[in-house]
């Protein structure tokens, strides 16, 4: 902490909770003046800070509320924490105004905020301080139990960033506003994305920076677009490897050999392979974004295919040569495309798994 008021001297870099009268007094290195924030919650002090971390996350859809309070699981059921905007901390219109354990995390992720104030000569010298004069209180704190991520092997926020997105939040930006999210209870259950693609940085700089990003249609899709072409370049060079090495075995049939490398190269047979042979994807997404892309197809005069993957595949390349063409009504369908090609990208990325 450090806060330095206008027109004083004086500095101020370290507070307590005093947990009789349910306040923090923050003393000045003078020692001449105090300071108090008094939370509107009754705070259990029960937790170590010093054993926690909190992570700012975005989330500005109309659905995120300060009664959006969810704790965190990962899949083999280690509760890692807890995720609420900041406004939960200075309200008890929600649900979990006395809720036992949340009031436990509330004490963290206050002592947390105080903590990481770095305020100077921004307002001028007062008795009370409030954490919404240093923080906007629509933004959210993910407070994360150290302990418990211990737990979990090889444990990276990072390794979890997808399926975050996909439930709402993101570390820049405003979020998720792409998709529909069902949370029938007060619970969220992160997974993991795939191993084999942890190499590929970019997939989490996508998600930490430029889906959350207000983006044109066009440029939205093509964002999606380009993991797969992450992904089936993937595929490519593990067939290329198997070719190379079933050419050096066989060199009596070459020209065999050069219409298996042709159909290698067919962006479409990789994408068909992809969603063949190296991920699973549920059938409702599956038939959501078929029928969304059948829909812009067929708005444009364009052949429906049988497969959603090959339906999406025509879709790229009528939005690649004939984008001048769309009208409003494809427009809209668009945006309803985009919404359910970014369910099936999160499939993709936590699924994906050489065969």
């Amino acid at each position: 902490m450090y806060i330095k008021f206008a027109e004083d001297e004086d500095e101020f870099s370290c507070f307590e909770f005093i947990k009789e009268e349910n306040l923090f007094r923050i003393i000045s290195r003078s020692r001449k003046n105090i300071l108090q924030y008094n939370p509107i919650l009754e705070l259990d002090s029960e937790y170590n800070p010093d054993n926690f971390e909190i992570v700012f996350l975005n989330n500005t859809r109309d659905d995120c509320t300060e009664n959006n309070i969810f704790q965190i699981y990962v899949e083999n059921n280690v509760r890692i924490g807890w995720i609420f905007q900041i406004q939960a901390l200075l309200s008890q219109e929600h649900d979990y105004a006395n809720d036992k354990f949340f009031l436990k995390y509330a004490y963290v992720a206050s002592y947390l905020l105080l903590n990481q104030i770095e305020s100077r000569n921004r307002i001028n010298l007062q008795e009370d301080i409030n954490i919404c004069d240093y923080y906007d209180i629509e933004l959210n704190v993910l407070v994360l139990d150290k302990d418990n991520c211990m737990k979990i092997s090889d444990f990276s926020l990072n390794d979890y960033i997808v399926d975050l997105f996909k439930s709402g939040y993101s570390i820049n930006g405003n979020g998720n506003l792409l998709s529909y999210i069902d949370r029938p209870n007060k619970k969220i259950v992160l997974h993991r994305q795939s191993s084999e693609l942890n190499k590929i940085t970019y997939i989490t700089v996508l998600f930490k920076n430029i889906l959350s990003q207000e983006q044109e249609l066009f440029a939205r899709f093509h964002t999606l677009y380009q993991i797969v072409e992450i992904i089936i370049s993937i595929i490519f060079d593990n067939d290329f490897i198997k070719f190379v090495g079933a050419l050096n075995c066989d060199t009596e049939n070459l020209f065999d050999m050069r219409d298996k490398l042709s159909n290698m190269a067919s962006e479409k047979a990789r994408i068909e392979k992809l969603f063949n042979q190296y991920v699973k994807v549920s059938t409702v997404s599956a038939n959501v974004l078929n029928d969304v892309c059948g829909k812009l197809l067929e708005n444009n005069k364009k052949e429906r295919n049988q497969k959603y993957y090959n339906n999406l595949y025509a879709v790229r390349c009528l939005l690649v040569h004939r984008l001048y063409s769309l009208d409003e009504t494809s427009n809209e369908t668009l945006k309803e495309i985009n919404a359910a090609f970014l369910d099936v990208i999160v499939e993709i990325l936590l699924t994906f798994k050489t065969p």
